[in-house]
């Protein structure tokens, strides 16, 4: 993520016990292609349809802003390397959770977030 709107609730929600990472010099968009997002895209009937899709999926609107106007996408990294990359589409469509979770599998990556140990713990080891 390169900004940490609305991380504390994902977290408290969906990824208790992970690490979210905040990217803030957009390494990994640039690193995608970092294609800027264009207001006439809002004209393309696909991107109309798109947005009444997630309409009521409590999507958020502000995530492109005066921090970010660059589309983002899906990674999935390692220490072994990358193992998945797909940029977010100009009618803003991101890989499916199907698609990243094969792609976990093929690499055999867990997808349940892991507790970090704490400092003292680290180092009392």
């Amino acid at each position: 993520m390169s900004q940490d709107t609305g991380i504390d609730e994902f977290v408290e929600a969906v990824w208790k016990g992970g690490e979210v990472l905040i990217d803030d010099s957009e390494i990994f968009k640039k690193a995608l292609g970092g294609e800027t997002y264009k207001n006439r895209w809002l004209l393309n009937p696909m991107v109309v349809r798109r947005i009444f899709q997630v309409a009521g999926l409590g999507t958020r609107t502000d995530d492109l802003n005066e921090k970010s106007n660059m589309l983002g996408g899906a990674m999935i990294v390692s220490k072994d390397g990358i193992h998945f990359a797909q940029a977010e589409t100009s009618s803003f469509v991101y890989p499916s959770a199907d698609t990243l979770l094969q792609a976990l599998d093929a690499a055999k990556i867990s997808c349940s977030p892991r507790a970090t140990p704490s400092t003292a713990e680290a180092t009392a080891t």
